[in-house]
């Protein structure tokens, strides 16, 4: 094993950040910001997390392995997606100034090196996909060294954005439509027969009941949704339907 391999052994499991287990969209979105978005973020870490985990379980020659990329894939690229949203929500001008103009570069951490990490590990994975012989859980697992760094940056943000900091910058009508916009953006550039499930199945429901907040036609959908990669669902840490851990053996 290379020592890059080493090093992210040495940094899993990620840590999560800190939630709530209270209804966060009735409260001021200054207050809900950070937990809106630690919710999310947790989902990832997760993800990333049983990624890690799973590389140890799966032996060459599994045929479960061509599914276990393909879940990688897709969680890898929605991590993108939403890191590229969280920049656009931090950095787009809507009056006046925009939030890191007002608020600092520590509410929108520099994460060019966690992006190009991302779009190498997706690259790799892209070509384990075509060809699942080639697939090395080692080389995944070096892919996955730039997890502490990233869950570092979370950590910052988060902690940053006080209600105090918040409250001298924007009103809570504004920040809740902030909010609302970005998460359409979010959606719309995703896959939202994978990013449904995902944020189902990578939410700890004993934390809180009241996220992912989706509505009722998105819960009706959930079956239909699955099935576009029902063979993913496998290696998430809790059953989508169920709501229930998951055991990769």
């Amino acid at each position: 094993m290379s020592s890059t391999a080493t090093d992210a052994g040495c940094s899993y499991p990620l840590s999560l950040l800190p939630t709530l287990a209270l209804d966060i969209n009735a409260v001021d979105s200054r207050v809900a910001l950070p937990y809106l978005m630690a919710f999310m973020k947790n989902a990832f870490i997760r993800a990333l997390n049983h990624v890690y985990e799973t590389s140890f379980q799966l032996q060459p020659g599994d045929s479960r392995v061509q599914h276990f990329i393909h879940y990688a894939k897709s969680a890898i690229e929605l991590l993108r997606v939403h890191m590229e949203g969280d920049c656009l929500f931090f950095t787009t001008c809507t009056e006046g100034q925009s939030l890191v103009e007002a608020l600092g570069p520590t509410c929108c951490p520099d994460a060019e090196h966690v992006i190009e990490a991302l779009v190498t590990l997706s690259d790799t994975l892209a070509k384990w996909m075509k060809n699942p012989n080639s697939y090395s859980a080692d080389v995944l697992r070096d892919h996955l060294s730039f997890g502490h760094i990233l869950v570092a940056c979370m950590h910052a943000q988060i902690d940053y954005l006080s209600f105090h900091r918040l409250s001298a910058t924007i009103s809570d009508a504004d920040l809740r439509q902030m909010i609302h916009t970005n998460v359409e953006w979010f959606a719309s550039n995703s896959d939202i027969s994978f990013l449904l499930p995902f944020v189902i199945s990578h939410h700890d429901p004993s934390t809180s009941s009241y996220w992912p907040p989706i509505r009722k036609e998105g819960i009706e959908a959930l079956p239909v949704l699955l099935k576009a990669h029902e063979d993913c669902w496998q290696f998430a840490p809790f059953d989508p339907l169920t709501k229930l851990p998951t055991v990769v053996h």
